[in-house]
């Protein structure tokens, strides 16, 4: 039991159940002052006979072994009390089609959670702890149970063969309608390159303080993004829309070299900006637009 005392009112009283793995199986949230609490047998809103509008109850199940058709990995599923039988093998159907694999050594590892309004929310882990999956699915008594309503999946420790710098450790991201972006990392775990769904690459490259065991002083100092709300500039006429990579880059090293000059007019970073924006590149960080440069500051 939880909650937090003022004068004679009890806010933000929540009880919750554990299994002996101390996982939590019932939480309640109560709308109403929560009736008194036996530890042997503790109160949950709409369970053993206390009223469903007294509180926000949500339950969690657990599947420790996908691969052996038992529980909720099922065909006939899982019963729970005032929902049915609820099978996730449909939504495993899916993911295992997306890429995920489960057998000896990764059998794989699920959780059911119930939510108060009945959604039925799934979490799928591989035999590495990781989540691999999650989606939501219909109930049992839908018209069609147990049936994916929305999904997305992540595939691991692929490997990607690039031109330059050459192997990549590649992380795949699908979601319902098969979309696919990916990222693609160095052996220090860097992200070299991010792939969208349709296939643009953004590629970055890191300075010399990026290695290993260099700690905060991994600086990230170019993605080369093509901006397509911008142009090459007012006498070149051409669009950026179709611009890459190479095209940006050559631009770039057409652009004078820096003077240092530390007058306001004409400095380092006024240079900076002026080649990036005359270069398919847009000058503010904003992750959610089209394309971004992002400078560091100096270590």
């Amino acid at each position: 039991m939880a909650g937090r005392l003022n004068g004679n009112t009890i806010y933000n009283q929540t009880t919750t159940q554990h299994d002996a793995r101390r996982r939590p199986i019932f939480r309640t949230v109560w709308l109403t002052t929560a009736p008194n609490v036996d530890p042997n047998n503790p109160p949950f809103a709409g369970q053993n006979g206390v009223p469903a509008n007294s509180g926000l109850t949500t339950q969690w199940y657990y599947d420790e072994n996908l691969a052996d058709d038992v529980g909720l990995s099922s065909t006939a599923g899982q019963t729970i009390a005032g929902i049915g039988n609820v099978s996730i093998k449909p939504l495993l159907a899916e993911v295992q089609s997306d890429g995920v694999t489960f057998g000896a050594g990764s059998d794989g590892y699920a959780v059911l959670e119930v939510k108060p309004d009945g959604e039925l929310w799934v979490t799928i882990e591989d035999g590495a702890d990781r989540t691999v999956a999650s989606g939501a699915i219909q109930p049992p008594t839908a018209q069609n149970p147990n049936q994916p309503i929305t999904w997305s999946t992540r595939l691991d420790d692929n490997v990607a063969t690039v031109s330059s710098p050459g192997n990549l450790v590649e992380t795949a991201y699908i979601d319902a309608l098969g979309n696919t972006t990916r990222g693609r990392a160095d052996g220090a775990g860097r992200t070299i390159q991010a792939v969208d769904a349709e296939s643009n690459v953004t590629a970055m490259t890191f300075d010399a303080n990026s290695g290993p065991g260099k700690g905060d002083k991994s600086h990230l100092v170019m993605g080369l993004i093509p901006f397509s709300g911008s142009s090459w500039g007012p006498k070149a006429g051409k669009s950026c829309k179709g611009a890459t990579s190479a095209d940006i880059l050559a631009c770039l090293q057409s652009k004078p070299r820096p003077t240092f000059d530390p007058g306001p007019a004409n400095n380092c970073q006024t240079d900076v900006v002026y080649a990036a924006s005359g270069c398919c590149l847009c000058t503010s960080f904003q992750p959610a637009s089209i394309g971004a440069i992002y400078v560091p500051p100096f270590p």
